[in-house]
């Protein structure tokens, strides 16, 4: 449940806070607003603010050196550890803020408005070609999936997003694109309330998307099997004849892509 016990005590397991400890050193001043946006939303928990604030300002020339790596590695340390980090309580509410940059998605789950986990990962090569939506839905999906220990059969869980028309999405599954609809699919096991929250107040979600780990780019390889598989109409010698020549045919990997990305 997200903790290591050892001999020195209780700890927040590595996984559950990878996605802000390996976070990269801040390339520019609007990468640094985006991380200082996730300091002031969390500065309640800090005991104690830094003058890093300052590299905000318009007349002040933005430099990165020793010092400020070292505020920077200070704040990751005391965002991914308590008190701001906190221990899951399945008797609180839980809250998971999502959120879908050009090339990554963040999750955080929240309660009481503190993170108690993180995690971010690269969108699959194909999916950085989808539509918005198509984007922010697999943010909730990653959401759900990764923190599944936490959500899974826990009751009503708010999930808050930035883009508005997944609300109705997901009150009207039936009319949403296929995709989409596989997707919702996915969701079936947890009991999810989107709720539209403007993107300036998803501070932690959107630093997260946009410093996403890069672990996970890569395409699910065998996904296409696993549709071929559910059919239950293939015998395993017919499956694996059916995979070795779909790789080497140009046209059944054109179907692929068809049947995978529409």
């Amino acid at each position: 449940m997200g903790h290591v016990l050892s001999v020195d005590g209780v700890k927040p397991d590595p996984q559950e806070v990878e996605a802000i400890v390996t976070m990269p050193t801040r390339a520019n001043r609007e990468d640094l607003q985006r991380f200082l946006g996730v300091v002031t939303y969390l500065s309640k928990f800090i005991p104690n603010m830094s003058p890093l604030r300052q590299l905000r300002q318009k007349d002040v020339e933005f430099s990165w050196g020793q010092v400020e790596e070292d505020i920077f590695s200070w704040f990751k340390t005391s965002i991914s550890s308590a008190p701001v980090l906190k221990s899951f309580d399945p008797k609180e509410p839980e809250t998971l803020s999502v959120d879908a940059s050009s090339k990554g998605v963040g999750a955080v789950l929240l309660q009481n408005d503190r993170p108690v986990t993180y995690a971010s990962k690269a969108l699959a090569p194909s999916q950085e070609n989808y539509a918005q939506i198509e984007k922010e839905m697999p943010a909730i999906v990653f959401g759900c999936e990764q923190f599944h220990d936490y959500l899974y059969g826990q009751r009503e869980i708010t999930v808050e997003s930035d883009h508005k028309p997944l609300e109705a999405i997901l009150k009207k599954p039936i009319q949403a694109p296929l995709r989409l609809q596989k997707m919702i699919l996915r969701l079936k096991p947890y009991a999810v309330n989107v709720k539209y929250i403007p993107g300036s107040h998803l501070v932690l979600a959107d630093m997260l998307s946009r410093a996403y780990l890069p672990s996970q780019a890569a395409d699910k390889p065998d996904e296409f099997e696993i549709h071929v598989l559910a059919s239950g109409q293939l015998s395993e010698t017919m499956l694996h004849k059916l995979r070795d020549e779909t790789k080497t045919d140009p046209e059944l990997q054109q179907l692929q892509k068809v049947v995978m990305s529409g």
